[in-house]
C-alpha cells in the first residue's frame, strides 16, 4: 500500500508527534442534514514538540514511493516581520513569479505560530489564500488544512472543509468532478454520546482496509481528518469522505496513482477550486516590503486636499417624512445575510444600518481589509436596500492607550479612513454604494469616548475630519452626526444629550453635518406621551428623556441655532421586553406592547414631525448569535433564527395595508 503525494491529489501524511489537547463538541445545524463537529486546538505544548515532529516527518518521507518533489530555490519562501511569505502555491511554475501568501501573527491572530506548531507545510500544506472572514471568523486556507481563529479562546481551529462544501451546496460538484460521495444522513447520531458517535462513524472505515490503515496511522485522526461521513464505490476507486479529507483507494492505475495506492485529497485546495473562498482572498499578494508583514491591499491614494467641500446640508439627500430602516447585522454573517435583507424588504423598509468597525477594516495604517465590507455592501446594494454605515471603534495603532472605543489621537487618521471607505463605495462603484455615514456613536457617554469625560468640542474636531474626508470622496454622500444617547446624567461618565448638542453647536458643528443623528429609546412610555408628561410622572422615570419624543428637545436645539433646514434621522429607537438585565427590566414592555408602540412611533412621526423627520432606523433585527443573555436581544423585532416576533408581524401588516405611509 502506497500513499500518494502529487500536486492534485496530495496526501495528508502521518502527522508529527504534536500533542493536541482537544475538547470534543458536537453541534447540529438546522440548515443542513450533515452534522458538524468542531475541534479547538491548543498551542503552548505543541511548540515543544516541533523537533520530534520533524524527525517523524523525515522518517515518513523515506516511506513515500511517489515521485520526489524537486529541490526548491532558496527564495521561494522567506521570513517577514511577524511571519513568513510563501510563493509555492501562487498558481505559477515554481520560482517564476514573486507573488504568494503571507502567514503571520498580525492583529493578534496567531496563524504563523499555529502553522509552525502543526508541522508547517509538510502537514498543513502551503497557504493558498490570504486571510478572509468566513462564517464570522478570520480564516486562512492552506492546501490541506483551513485555519480559523476563535477569539473567545485565542486558538486556531481546523475548519471542517468538506462539511463547509456540503453547506455551500458543492456536493454535486464534488461527486461529478472529484468522485466524492455525498454525506450520509446523521440522524442516527441523535442522542448518542460523543464516544458512540466516533465509534459509529469510524466503523465506515471497515469497508476498506487500506484506507483504514492510512486513517489510523495518524495518532490523532479525528483531529486532523475529522470523522468519516460517507463511503462509495466509484468504479475505479473506493472512496471514504471525512469532514476534513477524502480518501481514495485506487483499484486500477490512473495518471496520478497506481493500483492499490491510497490518496488523500487536499481540502483547502478543493474548496478553493470549488469557489468556496472569495476571489479577493485567493488573489496572490505582492511580495511584502521587508518592514511590513501582512499587506492584503495596497495603500490607497490619500484624499485630495484641494477638492472643494460642499457646504453642510447643501446637497444632502432629503428623505421622506419618514423613511423606514432597521439596524441589522450582516458583518461576519454570510449565512443570514440574504435572509435578513429579505426581511427588510418584506416589511417594505428601504434602509439598513450596519456597524463598520474602523479596526476591522484598517488594522494597520494604510492597509485595508475590504473583503467583508465588499460582500455586505454589494449584497445590500443588489437588494436595493440603502446603507447607513456607522463608523467608530478605532484601531490600536490610532490611539496611544488601550481604550476599547475612543477618538484617535490624530483626527486626520480618521479622515483618511472615512475618505477611503466612501471612495470605495461611492456612487457607481462596482462594489456597491454606501449612502450615508454616521460619524461615531454616542460620544456623550465616556464608554464610547475612550473612557474619558465626554467632550463636545473634541467630538466636533472628529466630526469635521469625518465630514471633510467623506465629502472629498463623494460630495453626494450624506454625513450624519453620531446618535446621542438620551440621558439626564451630567458627570464624568455622561453629558445630557440636549446639553451636549448645544455644546456641539457652540464648537462650530453646524458646518460639518448634513443630518442630525438621534436615538429614541421609548422606555416605558407609549410613543405619543410628551416629555412634559413623562417628567411629571415618577412611574415613567420622572425625566424628560425617558420617552420616544425626547427627540423634540433635540429638534428645539437645532431650531434655536438656526439649523432648522436640516433633517433629524433616528439612528436607533425602540422598546425592550428585557426580563433579565436590571438596568433595562424596570422599563420593559410586553412583546405585543412593543409591536403597538413601534407602529405607533412611525405613525406619530408621520403625523407630527414632517418634514423634519427623515429615516427612522429601528433597533433591531438581531444578530443570529444573540441569545437571551444579551440585552440587545430583548429589543429585537424578530428572533435570531429569522422567525417573526409580534413587532415584525405588525410592522409588515401596517406597511402593506398602507396604515403606515
Amino acid at each position: 500500500m502506497t500513499v500518494i503525494l502529487s500536486l492534485h491529489h496530495v496526501i495528508l501524511t502521518t502527522l508529527p508527534g504534536v500533542i493536541l489537547s482537544v475538547e470534543r463538541r458536537t453541534s447540529c445545524s438546522s440548515e443542513s442534514s450533515a452534522q458538524t463537529f468542531d475541534y479547538p486546538i491548543l498551542k503552548e505544548d505543541t511548540l515543544k514538540k516541533i523537533g520530534i515532529a520533524f524527525s517523524l516527518l523525515l522518517a515518513l518521507g523515506m516511506l513515500l514511493t511517489a515521485a520526489p518533489i524537486g529541490a526548491a530555490p532558496e527564495n521561494l519562501d522567506y521570513d517577514i516581520p511577524n511571519g513568513h511569505f510563501f510563493t509555492q502555491a501562487n498558481s505559477h511554475p515554481l520560482g517564476t513569479e514573486p507573488t504568494g501568501y503571507s502567514v503571520t501573527n498580525e492583529d493578534g491572530v496567531a496563524f504563523w505560530d499555529a502553522f509552525k506548531a502543526f508541522g508547517g507545510e509538510h502537514v498543513v500544506g502551503y497557504p493558498v489564500s490570504r486571510r478572509f472572514v468566513y462564517d464570522g471568523f478570520v480564516t486562512q486556507a492552506m492546501q490541506k488544512m483551513v485555519f480559523q481563529w476563535r477569539p473567545d479562546t485565542n486558538e486556531v481551529w481546523f475548519l471542517n472543509t468538506f462539511d463547509a462544501l456540503h453547506d455551500k451546496d458543492k456536493d454535486d460538484w464534488l461527486l461529478v468532478y472529484r468522485q466524492t460521495p455525498k454525506p450520509f444522513d446523521t440522524s442516527p447520531d441523535n442522542g448518542l454520546s460523543w464516544d458512540a458517535i466516533v465509534k459509529r462513524h469510524q466503523a465506515f472505515l471497515d469497508q476498506n482496509e487500506p484506507i483504514k490503515k492510512v486513517y489510523f496511522s495518524d495518532p490523532y485522526p479525528v483531529d486532523h481528518y475529522g470523522l468519516p461521513v460517507a463511503t462509495a464505490d466509484m468504479g475505479n476507486s473506493f472512496v471514504i469522505r471525512a469532514q476534513r479529507a477524502t480518501f481514495q483507494y485506487w483499484k486500477e492505475d490512473v495518471p496520478w496513482a497506481k493500483k492499490g495506492d491510497v490518496s488523500v485529497a487536499n481540502g483547502g485546495d478543493l474548496a478553493k477550486e470549488a469557489g468556496l473562498w472569495p476571489d479577493s482572498a485567493i488573489t496572490p499578494e505582492q511580495p511584502p516590503a521587508q518592514s511590513v508583514g501582512f499587506t492584503p491591499t495596497p495603500t490607497p491614494t490619500r484624499q485630495p486636499m484641494d477638492r472643494p467641500i460642499p457646504a453642510a446640508g447643501s446637497n444632502a439627500y432629503k428623505a421622506k417624512s419618514p423613511e423606514y430602516g432597521m439596524n441589522i447585522f450582516l458583518w461576519g454573517n454570510p449565512n443570514s445575510t440574504q435572509r435578513d435583507l429579505q426581511k427588510v424588504l418584506d416589511a417594505r423598509f428601504n434602509w439598513q444600518k450596519t456597524l463598520f468597525q474602523w479596526r476591522w477594516i484598517e488594522p494597520v495604517k494604510g492597509q485595508f481589509h475590504w473583503t467583508e465590507s465588499d460582500r455586505l455592501v454589494k449584497a445590500s446594494s443588489d437588494a436595493g436596500v440603502k446603507i447607513i454605515a456607522r463608523l467608530d471603534f478605532q484601531p490600536d495603532w490610532a490611539r496611544s492607550d488601550s481604550a476599547h472605543n475612543g477618538p484617535p489621537d490624530n483626527p486626520q487618521d480618521f479622515s483618511d479612513f472615512v475618505y477611503s471607505l466612501v471612495d470605495r463605495y461611492k456612487s457607481g462603484s462596482p462594489y456597491g454604494h454606501i449612502d450615508a455615514v454616521e460619524i461615531w456613536n454616542e460620544p456623550n457617554l465616556s464608554r464610547e469616548w475612550g473612557d474619558k469625560k465626554p467632550d463636545a468640542a473634541q467630538y466636533v474636531q472628529l466630526l469635521k475630519a469625518g465630514y471633510e474626508g467623506a465629502k472629498r470622496a463623494d460630495p453626494s454622500v450624506t454625513v450624519i452626526t453620531a446618535g446621542l444617547t438620551p440621558t439626564g446624567t451630567w458627570n464624568n461618565e455622561a453629558t445630557p444629550d440636549d446639553l451636549f448638542l448645544q455644546q456641539m453647536y457652540d464648537a462650530g458643528a453646524k458646518a460639518y453635518f448634513d443630518v442630525l443623528g438621534a436615538h429614541g429609546a421609548g422606555f416605558k412610555a407609549p410613543p405619543e406621551m410628551s416629555p412634559d408628561a413623562v417628567a411629571s410622572n415618577p412611574s415613567y422615570g420622572g425625566h424628560r428623556f425617558f420617552c420616544f419624543r425626547r427627540v423634540e428637545d433635540l429638534r428645539a436645539v437645532m431650531v434655536k441655532n438656526g439649523d432648522s433646514n436640516k433633517q433629524v434621522w433616528l439612528l436607533e429607537f425602540g422598546w425592550t421586553s428585557d426580563e433579565v438585565h436590571p438596568a433595562y427590566a424596570w422599563h420593559k414592555v410586553t412583546e405585543q406592547q412593543k409591536a403597538d408602540y413601534i407602529v405607533g412611533a412611525y405613525k406619530w412621526a408621520a403625523s407630527n414631525w414632517s418634514p423634519w423627520i427623515g429615516v427612522m432606523t429601528l433597533w433591531n433585527l438581531p444578530d443570529p448569535s444573540w441569545g437571551t443573555d444579551r440585552e440587545e436581544y430583548w429589543w429585537s423585532i424578530a428572533n435570531n433564527n429569522g422567525t417573526d416576533r409580534p413587532a415584525f408581524t405588525k410592522l409588515k401588516e401596517s406597511r402593506l395595508s398602507g396604515y403606515l405611509p
